[in-house]
């Protein structure tokens, strides 16, 4: 059955393994079903219509642009939200008391929005011009970072690119580790983003116990009087037989190759390059 042959493979695609790993909480028995009475995937299969409501767990396509997630962060971080935690937090109050004694390191500092009371953080760099730039974000409080965290993240995308969202409108110390740790111990990127498949290693060569255990062959050309050289090399007492002919094509390196074996035996492993031939002189 072909379920049963995509359970053994060893690297599956991401969307079988997707499958895969959902399938794995039940318990079940395969039934053939005739397709005229095959109602319920017929039913199962068609577009549902309307749409559900939009919940914490709702994994947004990962091109959406960030236009829509601002717009997605503006619902549930409003200014008025945002300025009722600010108020509430001790840390952003003693700051708002003198917010220009507030200075960091990097020329970083805070203002007071005069329209909206929110704490704004300010820093600035120099470009390539040498000019100052300034970069203006709403300073988040603690009880409001898992929320953020929570909204940029809704596409489920990496961590470089959840922590621009989050850095383009908002601010506290710490930013970029907590992005990693919330990125890190999210279910969904667990369970649905699998890392590729790493390439295996190239094996190594084997060692030879005696022999023809193991046997090399490879085409030195074009050399004169002959047009090539076919080399056979016995990897264990490194004695090579050597066989001048006049083309490389697969009847005459057979034919070869048949009077190495009939005077030297059959060899345990054979291998050669692709294509086998060496300019080497």
């Amino acid at each position: 059955m072909n379920f049963k042959y995509h359970t053994n493979l060893q690297n599956p695609a991401n969307i079988v393994a997707r499958w895969l790993m959902d399938l794995s909480e039940y318990e079940f028995d395969f039934q053939h079903v005739k397709g005229k009475n095959n109602l319920l995937a017929d039913y199962i299969s068609r577009e549902k219509q309307g749409h559900a409501d939009m919940s914490s767990d709702t994994i947004l396509p990962a091109s959406i642009n960030t236009q829509t997630i601002n717009a997605l962060i503006t619902q549930e971080l409003s200014d008025e939200i945002i300025l009722a935690a600010q108020d509430a937090d001790e840390d952003i109050q003693k700051i708002k008391s003198s917010p220009q004694e507030g200075k960091h390191k990097n020329k970083e500092k805070y203002f007071i929005n005069d329209n909206s009371g929110l704490l704004v953080h300010i820093s600035s760099h120099q470009n390539y011009l040498k000019e100052d730039i300034c970069h203006k974000t709403i300073v988040i409080p603690h009880s409001l970072k898992k929320t953020a965290l929570q909204q940029a993240h809704l596409p489920h995308m990496g961590i470089d690119k959840t922590y621009f969202i989050l850095k383009e409108r908002f601010f506290w110390h710490g930013m970029y580790s907590d992005t990693i740790n919330y990125v890190a111990s999210c279910i969904s990127c667990c369970q649905y983003k699998r890392k590729p498949p790493q390439k295996q290693a190239y094996g190594q060569t084997p060692i030879p116990t005696k022999p023809g255990d193991f046997i090399s062959i490879d085409i030195v050309g074009p050399v004169r009087p002959n047009n090539y050289v076919l080399k056979v090399l016995d990897h264990f007492s490194k004695h090579a037989e050597l066989f001048p002919i006049s083309n490389i094509q697969a009847p005459t390196i057979a034919r070869k190759i048949i009077q190495y074996i009939t005077t030297f035996g059959r060899p345990g492993m054979t291998v050669h390059s692709s294509p086998p031939t060496s300019s080497n002189k």
